[in-house]
């Protein structure tokens, strides 16, 4: 609500995105997929809110998803 009261206050328009629409199991393509959005609002100011951002931080801590991590390191 804060993010559309301050796109409001400043008169933009104001887009929501769902993080979990962005992120891919495939190499490089959540990347891509950002680049994408940024880049699709580069020349037009907007207030831009990344909803569930928080799942990044739940992927990189789960150590069950680690490549090459020794369990016994924990």
């Amino acid at each position: 609500m804060s993010a559309e009261r301050i796109a409001w206050d400043l008169g933009l328009p104001f887009y929501k995105v769902r993080f979990d629409t962005i992120i891919s199991s495939y190499l490089g393509e959540s990347a891509a997929n950002l680049q994408k959005l940024f880049e699709s609002i580069e020349d037009y100011p907007c207030v831009l809110l990344l909803d569930e951002f928080d799942i990044i931080w739940k992927q990189r801590d789960s150590k069950s998803n680690d490549v090459g991590r020794n369990p016994q390191n924990r």
